[in-house]
């Protein structure tokens, strides 16, 4: 899966902004180097001091953990969407060339998950 920071992310929006014209009719997939579930896992377990398990739950679990976080049945549907295309590695979530698309339009590298990481780890703990 490719990641994007709220920071990256507003960058690349920014110069967009700035310059609409180079950019009228054009679609960017961005996102850092794409990761599998077991990097993120390594790292944050790395980052933790700690070892954290990834286990995949079913999609009627997953659906049914959406509803009972509060989630509408629509919106429920669309998160399992979005699992099942993280999952399946499809689209802008795994499209190796969404990071050289990223420096395209920002003049550098997004930030990668090995420097974001650093920076909310006490989020995870």
């Amino acid at each position: 899966m490719g990641l994007l920071t709220k920071c990256d992310l507003g960058r690349a929006a920014a110069t967009v902004l700035a310059n609409p014209s180079a950019h009228i009719n054009k679609i960017y997939n961005i996102t850092s180097q794409p990761h599998t579930h077991a990097d993120v896992i390594r790292l944050l377990s790395e980052h933790l001091g700690r070892e954290i398990k990834y286990s995949v739950a079913s999609e009627e679990d997953f659906l049914q953990a959406a509803k009972n976080e509060g989630f509408p049945d629509w919106q429920a549907k669309g998160v399992v969407g979005l699992w099942r295309a993280i999952a399946d590695r499809v689209g802008i979530m795994s499209d190796p060339e969404a990071p050289a698309t990223y420096k395209a339009i920002t003049g550098i590298e997004p930030t990668t998950l090995q420097q974001w990481l650093p920076t909310v780890i006490e989020s995870f703990k």
